[in-house]
């Protein structure tokens, strides 16, 4: 799903836009490709293309490194990466990103680099010394490859085989649009995320090479709201005409593996002719076998009216036009939803685009409301904003970047010697460092943001640093054999144009160290123990976020651990169990432990369990009631009593033929999803010690309808609900995602009795039940009704320890609008912290315990960032 894809284009003429990539990691973008120019007269194609697709290359290309941009140097020095970059067939893959890294932790002078790959489908890379380096393709494929600074390397990408895509554009009313970008998504949630790979022609056609069956496709154009995403993972397949050589023929406009430069009037600021290469492929006469042509996917992407523009002017801190910032806008999803286990649901990601030489540059399609803003320029820090887009306006927005600041030091250990390879980082904010002990980074910026590695004599510089609020971490890098990544880290503010000098020290620091077991003394191998302060089980005690969630880890394989960089207070630790006896707490805990005091043991109430010898379950699909439409959207979930589930899906199944291997004996039943449907609940069945068990043809559930009727109230109109239907004696149901419209049918879904339930961002949670009948439309009218999220926050009394603890929230009228139970509430620490969203009015809040303790508060909810909520349980 994640891996990177490659453009399969159709020329329509002579001219063609001009490809430029800019990419950098962490700190960096990609420049993307603007708007062409339009021509809202196209008219409905009448007969489909079956013309084949091909690749095309970039004429005009750059370099780019963490640092900026690199002209490709004119004279060739020793010491060059030369990658050939080739697909599946063996074929140069022109116009391909490719990416270099260092290997593992080490990291690149400059951090990583991008170069794409010629007409002959060499991509050159130079400047990377002698050391072990990853090549990677935003089209999927790696290699790795020893490098010297005495003589050229040359190396080989091969891109991993795909799916050729023909597709066309169309408006609401079914007319063709010309001069539609395509967006192809990565996997990606940064800059990284997606990118537009070819425009629609004369015709509103389009076509894209070798595409990977995970990815979605999207369409953007001025005058219209960017169009649904759809997903290759449900589109059917069907046999393609053979590949002619590296001939062009169709239409589509090609952008290549990058970003088309567009100036003021986004119109391509380059043109060139690829017609006389494809003249010399036809001429070979190169062909590929009808059996050896991949399989195609025909998509339809559709433009609604509506959407808003956003033009973006940028200057430097002396106030000249900032030519080649990069402007990315759009939030950055925190993470994808998955069909089953294994398929990922792509979601659109921000737009990353490049100033032309006024420092302006514009983008169109965007939804009504705030979007986030960030730009990046050579030389300054990045900022950081948001914009709001209104619907059918182009939104002016101006950014003056500020003066950076530079860090620099020297990483020390606990004797004062020089720590070489260590990962420095500057951020804005503080972030949650639930898991940084064993490397784990987990700020996220679209951006990226500052970083780099100690040299041989520890030496650090950190440039374009952003002013104000300043968080600087240091880390060793982590490694097998010494997992564990000794750390430092300094939050301060910070002027524009200062310099700081901060020398870390890398050490262990004070340490707490132990061993998970069980009652017969075996150990807990790779669980979740946590670490948190215990001045954050203390009611009134100044803690912070990071305090209250504490550090995680997992145990190695003898059950030990061991937390370093600890500050010389208490910790309470916690140990989360995966599956514990029926009856037991979910919790292992130990409170008061001191670091530097000596081995800890944490020792379970109950032995560990007995190993049984593993089985095998196997049968296959019968789709007796025509319940998969494309068999490529086949998952089989064996699904466990314990609720945990492993899938089968793409190939494993596309017969229907499942098989899992290695299943622990116990309680089992099989389901199947056809894309976000469920279509089969089998019965539960147990699955003897080493037996093979043969379950036969399982059919298909019958089905009924399901009408999703939303009332949106006024302020929801934007919104995109997810709607599952969830089997009253089962799981894994159905998802209905209606988008932006009120009304959605869905024909496929199962017969039976389900739990419904809304969720979405911005609104209120529902929850209710229906009854779907065979071959009847069940009608599901459900309220969508604007809400704000608010934070609660709880503390409690030493006798509230163990205790179940119930939340309810009602309205002026007595109405409950939520209700909560929470079990071991007290094991996470002071204050337990959540949110809930909830109504706009006047609300109030009641907590209570089992044995007594209680507490309530009024508050008000309206649009907007909602109220924080502090209780204390008396």
């Amino acid at each position: 799903m994640n891996a990177r894809r490659t453009v399969v284009l159709l020329v329509v003429a002579a001219l063609v836009a001009l490809v430029v990539f800019l990419i950098q990691t962490s700190s960096t973008t990609p420049s993307l490709a603007g708007q062409g120019e339009r021509d809202q007269g196209a008219q409905d194609i009448q007969a489909k293309s079956t013309a084949p697709v091909e690749e095309t290359a970039d004429e005009a290309r750059r370099d780019v490194t963490e640092n900026g941009v690199v002209t490709t140097p004119t004279e060739a020095t020793p010491g060059r990466l030369l990658v050939d970059v080739v697909w599946s067939d063996g074929n140069p893959a022109a116009g391909v990103a490719v990416r270099v890294r260092g290997f593992g932790w080490a990291r690149l002078p400059g951090g990583s680099r991008v170069s794409v790959s010629d007409d002959q489908g060499r991509a050159v890379f130079e400047g990377l010394g002698t050391r072990k380096v990853r090549l990677t393709s935003f089209r999927g494929g790696t290699a790795t490859v020893e490098t010297t600074d005495r003589q050229d390397t040359t190396a080989r990408l091969e891109l991993p085989p795909g799916v050729d895509v023909v597709g066309i554009v169309k408006d609401e009313s079914g007319t063709a649009v010309r001069g539609a970008d395509i967006w192809m998504t990565t996997g990606f949630f940064d800059w990284r995320g997606g990118r537009v790979v070819t425009q629609s022609d004369e015709r509103g056609e389009f076509s894209i090479r070798s595409v990977q069956d995970g990815q979605s496709l999207g369409a953007i154009h001025a005058g219209y709201v960017r169009s649904e995403l759809v997903d290759l993972d449900m589109v059917d397949r069907e046999a393609a005409a053979p590949r002619v050589g590296d001939a062009k023929s169709g239409g589509g406009k090609p952008k290549g593996d990058s970003a088309t430069a567009n100036n003021a009037n986004g119109k391509d600021a380059t043109t060139r002719d690829h017609a006389k290469r494809g003249e010399q492929a036809e001429a070979a006469g190169k062909t590929n076998p009808a059996s050896d042509a991949p399989p195609r996917a025909r998509v339809e992407l559709i433009l609604k009216r509506g959407g808003g523009s956003v033009r973006v002017h940028v200057v430097d801190a002396d106030q000249n036009p900032a030519k080649g910032a990069r402007v990315a806008i759009g939030k950055m999803p925190r993470t994808f939803d998955y069909r089953g286990s294994m398929k990922m649901i792509e979601t659109w990601t921000p737009r990353i685009l490049e100033c032309d030489e006024q420092g302006v540059t514009e983008a169109h399609g965007f939804p009504e409301g705030e979007h986030p803003l960030a730009v990046q320029h050579e030389g300054h820090p990045i900022w950081n904003g948001e914009v709001s887009v209104q619907v059918g306006q182009t939104v002016e927005r101006f950014v003056v970047l500020a003066r950076p600041v530079v860090v620099h030091g020297i990483a020390k250990d606990a004797d004062g010697a020089p720590v070489r390879d260590v990962i420095v980082r500057a951020v804005p904010k503080t972030f949650s460092e639930s898991f940084i002990q064993r490397g784990q980074f987990d700020f996220e910026a679209v951006l990226g943001y500052p970083m780099t590695t100690t040299d041989e004599e520890g030496r650090y510089r950190l440039d374009d640093v952003a002013p104000g609020e300043l968080h600087l971490h240091a880390q060793a890098t982590p490694t097998k054999e010494a997992p564990d990544a000794y750390r430092d880290k300094k939050s301060m503010q910070a002027s524009p144009g200062t310099t700081i000098e901060w020398n870390p020290i890398i050490a262990r620091g004070h340490c707490i160290e132990g061993v998970v077991t069980y009652r017969d003394g075996t150990p807990m191998k790779h669980v979740f123990i946590t670490a948190t302060k215990a001045s954050a089980s203390t009611p009134g005690a100044a803690t912070s976020s990071a305090d209250q969630r504490g550090v995680s880890i997992t145990t190695l394989a003898d059950g030990s651990f061991r937390f370093v960089n600890l500050q010389p207070v208490a910790y309470s630790l916690r140990v989360q169990l995966w599956n514990p006896p029926k009856g037991t707490s979910r919790w292992l805990t130990k409170d008061d432990v001191f670091p530097d005091q000596g081995r800890v043991t944490i020792a379970a109430s109950f032995d560990a369990p007995v190993k049984k010898e593993a089985g095998i379950v196997r049968g296959r699909i019968r789709d007796d009631h025509a319940r998969i439409a494309n068999k490529n959207t086949l998952s089989v979930l064996l699904v466990s009593q314990d609720l945990s589930w492993r899938t089968k899906s793409g190939q494993d199944v596309s017969d229907g033929a499942f098989r899992f291997e290695r299943v622990e004996p116990t309680r089992l039943r099989i389901i199947a999803k056809a894309g976000d449907d469920l279509i089969l609940t089998g019965p539960w069945f147990e699955l003897a010690p080493g037996q093979d068990l043969d379950l036969g043809e399982i059919t298909t559930d019958p089905k009924g309808s399901v009408r999703l009727i939303l009332d949106r109230r006024p302020g929801t109109e934007a919104i995109e609900p997810s709607v599952w239907l969830n089997p009253v004696e089962g799981q894994h149901g159905s998802r209905l995602q209606p988008g932006t419209q009120s009304t959605l049918l869905n024909d496929n879904v199962s017969v039976g009795d389900f739990r419904v339930s809304l969720f979405g961002n911005d609104i209120v949670s529902r929850e209710m039940s229906i009854t779907v009948r065979a071959g009847q439309t069940t009608d599901l009218r459900l309220d969508l009704e604007p809400a704000t999220r608010v934070g609660m926050e709880i503390t409690w009394p030493e006798s509230a320890k163990g205790q179940a603890m119930q939340l309810t929230v009602t309205d002026e009228d007595g109405k409950t609008v939520e209700e909560r139970k929470f079990t071991e509430f007290t094991t996470f620490g002071q204050p337990f912290a959540f949110g809930l969203t909830l109504p706009y009015g006047k609300l109030t809040v009641r907590v209570e315990t089992r044995n007594g303790l209680k507490a309530s508060r009024e508050f008000v909810t309206g649009p907007g960032k909602g109220p924080k909520v502090s209780l204390e349980l008396r």
